[in-house]
């Protein structure tokens, strides 16, 4: 990992914080509010599988092992995503596969392989994503790819590449409302965008350059303002920035560099509450937590159970599944009828 950096995220001064008041005082959200009432912190642990910790809202209490150690088969975690099936698909890089649990249980779903090693040319993937047509998203890092897979994890196509844009040492993945992609690359430091159908930004696909100021940029979210929000790492000093997400401008950097201890800014997310939460490993790991309007930080969300979070996502409580719906497809109808006419009769 780099650490001799150079450029530094300017605070902001009188006109960056009047700026950003009158973002707020104009706030008009613009994205669809989700219901969300639990937050899922992923952790990298050394000499272990990694493991998925699980959260209330709005307390923040630790609820369980959303997947426990031991039966995660997770090594260095990656991205987490929500299925439209409402499992969790995470991007387990040293084993370069993409990993399948319930959410209700933390259990595998089949035998938790969703997409296997290797399969699509992926090596170390980094970031994954569900596209608005259903596919899912991959970022392989070892090849500096994005490969497309379909709803049975198969590979159906090269999504992006290093021969056709700028990737290089991918990280996450975020899909605009519009359908197109960003993702977060390191050497060269840049935010890279590609349309619904993988065709680069400008001439190489970068949307935003380390001329903003970005410095191993990481997880990135749209605000409720609709703004882009881009976690830097920034090795012990870092920040969290907000852009344009139409034409990649810096607006200003929302979270000043280490403040609250920020440290290595890697996962981030809004809550339910309208505040920003920031995942860091610095001091031991802790998940901050700062005003969703200004920036400014609040407390400490969660450090006590937290060791090494390298990634969070905010997610819906799972529900219980009918009993009824034996093909667990979310409707009970005639298919599940079919299967119960298949077992009638009595039960060996």
């Amino acid at each position: 990992m780099r650490t001799d950096h150079h450029h530094r995220v300017r605070r902001p001064g009188l006109a960056g914080l009047l700026a950003t008041a009158l973002i707020a005082a104009s706030f008009t959200p613009v994205l669809e509010a989700t219901p969300v009432d639990q937050l899922l912190v992923g952790e990298q642990l050394t000499n272990s599988e990694d493991r998925v910790l699980r959260f209330s809202f709005p307390d923040v209490e630790l609820v369980n092992h959303a997947i426990p150690i031991g039966m995660s088969s997770l090594r260095t975690i990656g991205q987490m995503a929500i299925g439209y099936d409402g499992d969790l698909f995470v991007a387990s890089t040293d084993a370069a596969t993409v990993l399948r649990y319930d959410l209700r249980t933390g259990s595998r779903v089949g035998d938790g392989i969703f997409v296997s090693a290797g399969l699509g040319g992926i090596e170390d993937p980094s970031g994954l994503v569900f596209t608005n047509d259903g596919e899912l998203l991959v970022a392989s890092a070892g090849t500096d790819r994005i490969v497309r897979f379909d709803s049975g994890g198969n590979p159906v196509g090269i999504f992006a590449s290093s021969s056709t844009s700028a990737i290089s040492n991918l990280h996450e993945l975020l899909v605009l409302p519009d359908g197109s992609v960003l993702a977060s690359n390191h050497s060269p430091d840049a935010i890279l965008r590609y349309a619904s159908d993988g065709t680069p930004w400008g001439t190489d696909g970068t949307f935003i350059s380390s001329e903003s100021g970005l410095v191993d940029p990481r997880q990135m979210t749209l605000g409720p303002d609709g703004m882009l929000y881009v976690a830097v790492r920034r090795g012990n000093d870092g920040a969290v920035m907000r852009f344009n997400p139409s034409d990649g401008t810096l607006i200003d950097t929302f979270v000043a560099q280490d403040a609250g201890g920020l440290g290595n800014a890697l996962g981030l997310g809004f809550g339910p509450d309208g505040d920003l939460y920031v995942s860091t490993t610095d001091g031991g790991g802790k998940i901050n937590r700062y005003d969703g309007r200004f920036g400014f930080f609040l407390g400490i969300a969660a450090d006590a159970d937290v060791v090494a979070p390298e990634t969070i996502l905010f997610v819906a409580e799972p529900d219980e599944k009918c009993a009824a719906d034996l093909d667990g497809d979310g409707v009970v109808n005639g298919a599940d009828l079919g299967l119960l006419f298949v077992d009638w009769g009595p039960c060996n």
